[in-house]
């Protein structure tokens, strides 16, 4: 683990190629984080990344949302959200679970026009499939502002990982 002086230290590229994959395939987020160096800790920088995702205009929100993969896909997905989805079991549905997951997804991606996203880090198959039934119920509104929320839930885990509190 990092501590947050050798995140301020590192030359741009090493601070890129550490945090760069923190949102998922938006890694011009953390470019215009790393602007504000020098942070005064982890929860200066989680701080200073919720800002930056709040200052999106709608639309980049939409694409920030729409950078994440499915829950419980087959497909290839980044390595960060591979080990995230396996840590809930998402790797080892069955066929039939699989095929509900798919459904899903795909009623959700109809109804909202992007992949539902949930923090995964500690949640079980059932309970991630148990939220994806729930918030299919939600208004367009309510659901982007959720997937806003459990983006950065993401990014906080995933900086928990690399970064001393």
């Amino acid at each position: 683990m990092l501590s947050i002086a050798e995140l301020n230290s590192m030359e741009h590229e090493a601070f890129m190629a550490t945090v760069g994959h923190i949102f998922e395939n938006t890694p011009e987020l953390m470019e215009q984080v790393a602007q504000e160096r020098p942070f005064l800790d982890f929860a200066d920088l989680y701080a200073k990344m919720t800002q930056g995702v709040a200052n999106l205009n709608t639309e980049a929100q939409l694409a920030l949302i729409r950078a994440h993969p499915d829950l419980g896909t087959k497909a290839k997905i980044g390595q960060f959200s591979t080990l995230e989805q396996k840590s809930a079991g998402l790797d080892q549905l069955t066929v039939t679970e699989f095929e509900e997951f798919h459904r899903l997804n795909g009623a959700y991606k109809q109804r909202f026009g992007f992949p539902f996203v949930m923090a995964v880090k500690g949640k079980t198959a059932g309970e991630i499939r148990d939220q994806l039934r729930l918030r299919l119920g939600c208004s367009l509104e309510e659901e982007r502002q959720e997937a806003i929320a459990q983006i950065l839930k993401i990014a906080q885990f995933r900086l928990q990982d690399l970064i001393q509190p």
